[in-house]
């Protein structure tokens, strides 16, 4: 029997880093054109990813819409209250020790991974989970799709 896991890594193709480029480049358009969810901490944006969207569509799956999401600080103990699974592909770590965590309905921790750039996984967001450890003035960036609801 297989240990459960709470992200996994997929073989999909990378983004063209002139699309990354061009979403790092627009990080302060994010921010300012974002919503809040959970913490003060946590973005989600879809501020100028027509590029990014076609470009998932056509190499990842043709039914998901795909944003970014940015973290300026830690993100704290949740569940997503609509998504089960999302596609992640993570731009910007936000340090150098930062840390997904994932606890048990008893919010006990049961696994912690962190998380590499440039690979897409999918992470399971109906469990409870948190990011700790993003440094002060560091920005964690990445690409997300909801795959179920």
């Amino acid at each position: 029997m297989y240990k459960p896991r709470y992200i996994q890594y997929i073989h999909l193709p990378t983004i063209p880093q002139d699309i990354v480029a061009e979403a790092v480049a627009n990080i302060p358009l994010h921010l300012d054109s974002s919503i809040r969810n959970i913490d003060d901490t946590y973005r989600w944006s879809d501020f100028d990813n027509t590029r990014l969207d076609a470009w998932c569509k056509s190499n990842i799956c043709q039914d998901i819409y795909f944003a970014f999401q940015l973290m300026t600080g830690d993100l704290s103990m949740h569940k997503d209250n609509v998504t089960k699974t999302k596609f992640n592909y993570l731009i910007q770590t936000g340090g150098d020790s930062v840390i997904t965590t994932f606890y048990n309905n008893d919010k006990e921790i049961i696994e912690s991974y962190s998380v590499e750039t440039n690979r897409w996984h999918i992470i399971k967001v109906d469990t409870y989970h948190s990011v700790s450890n993003v440094q002060p003035g560091q920005i964690r960036f990445s690409v997300t799709g909801r795959i179920f609801e």
